[in-house]
């Protein structure tokens, strides 16, 4: 549940949840890896790398 909170459900309020909110094929690939104390670690945008 904590994993749509912060993807899903804000997408769909957006009215995005067609192309953002999931981990799945034909999804953009906006995401962030965090440690246990939300340090960005590493992020991509639309699939390719960015620095955090």
């Amino acid at each position: 549940e904590a994993v749509h909170m912060a993807s899903l459900y804000p997408a769909e309020f957006l009215g995005l949840a067609h192309e953002l909110g999931r981990i799945e094929p034909g999804y953009r690939a906006n995401l962030v890896l965090a440690d246990e104390r939300i340090n960005v670690l590493r992020t991509w945008i639309d699939g390719q790398p960015s620095d955090p």
